[in-house]
């Protein structure tokens, strides 16, 4: 029987004298170009669609052999590789990679020092009893995270799309996946936070778990916005920023505890049933005192401009915040005079706020 397609012909032929594939597919190419195409030979396959060559790379994702492939889209392994490789580096030229900078993350010893000790250590000696982080633990956590993401955006801009080096495009991929393994670890060892503040505010029509559902989206939002190099506790930071959502997103008649839904919580460990964590009422009397603050220490036209590009969920509604060209509209200013009045305001806020209200103003 005749080979049907070119790729059985390969393979029929590297049975019958021990050479690659590859070797005789080279050989025939030359042949052809030399001597034209050979009517007695299957017709080599063209130029493959968007559609299937998108469709190439999400089954060798799903782990379908090289050789399968081959078989089936009647192409060389070399040709599915750069397929396949140009997909990757497009999928990681297209993700988001965001990351709090540093200057420690270009000094000379970077790598050696903040990729020290290895992440399995680093992870297994921040597991603490009750899985709460100490404050060291956190700072040496979000700085390997925005480093190792650091790394990999700094590798990313050296990508060629359409001849991206494999050994880049697999160190991008290992960087990003160790970034995620320690995001991931971050999220689980403050999972008791969220918890403990959803079953605070369990409210007819919501369960523990949607709840629970909504803190742990807040949680890793702060996590991406967690700004580890001003010396703050991510913990008070992240209990912030989940009870300030709840107080935005909960409608008012929502806030007051549902009874019937209280036993939801009795089966839960102890340890994600933490005391002293921020609620509602605790971030609605903060966002008083931050507005008291405001008028106190800015003038009229600070107020405005702070007040309007900064608006605080002081109501069930929240307000849409303004931009810079817009309060200049409203003052008869341009935008970068806007700009100019708000950084003097920040500056004249920073001295009187505390972390938590500055961080409720900024966040």
């Amino acid at each position: 029987d005749q080979p049907r397609s070119r790729n059985a012909l390969l393979r029929h032929l590297s049975e019958q004298t021990g050479r690659t594939r590859e070797t005789i597919r080279l050989v025939l190419k030359q042949m052809e170009q030399q001597h034209g195409p050979c009517e007695t030979l299957p017709p080599s396959r063209g130029r493959l669609s968007p559609r299937e060559a998108a469709q190439i790379y999400k089954l060798r994702r799903q782990g379908v052999r090289m050789c399968e492939l081959v078989e089936r889209f009647n192409k060389s392994r070399s040709s599915l590789y750069r397929i396949i490789n140009q997909h990757r580096a497009r999928e990681l030229l297209t993700r988001k990679i965001d990351y709090i900078d540093s200057p420690a993350f270009s000094a000379q010893d970077a790598e050696s020092r903040l990729l020290h000790p290895p992440l399995e250590t680093l992870l297994v000696n921040s597991q603490q009893p009750g899985g709460t982080l100490s404050r060291d633990q956190e700072a040496t956590l979000f700085c390997r995270y925005n480093y190792l993401k650091y790394l990999a955006a700094r590798e990313r801009d050296k990508l060629r799309p359409k001849q991206p080096a494999v050994a880049r495009l697999r160190r991008i991929e290992a960087l990003l996946e160790q970034a995620d393994r320690v995001k991931q670890h971050i999220i689980g060892a403050n999972m008791p936070l969220v918890v403990s503040i959803a079953g605070r505010h369990l409210s007819a029509g919501l369960t523990i778990n949607e709840l629970i559902g909504e803190g742990t989206l807040s949680l890793m939002a702060a996590v991406e916005k967690f700004d580890y190099t001003r010396g703050y506790r991510f913990s008070t930071y992240a209990g912030w920023a989940i009870a300030k959502d709840f107080a935005r997103r909960i409608p008012a008649e929502a806030k007051r505890p549902d009874r019937a839904g209280c036993s939801d919580i009795d089966g839960l460990p102890h340890d994600f049933r933490l005391g002293n964590l921020p609620d509602i009422a605790a971030v609605e009397q903060a966002q008083h005192d931050l507005i008291s603050v405001i008028n106190s220490n800015l003038d009229p036209r600070e107020r405005f401009i702070i007040l309007n590009h900064y608006p605080l969920d002081t109501g069930v509604i929240k307000k849409k915040p303004m931009t810079l060209k817009q309060i200049g509209e409203e003052l008869g200013l341009t935008k970068e005079r806007v700009r100019q009045i708000e950084l003097q305001a920040i500056q004249k806020l920073r001295h009187s706020l505390s972390p938590e209200q500055f961080d409720l103003l900024t966040g």
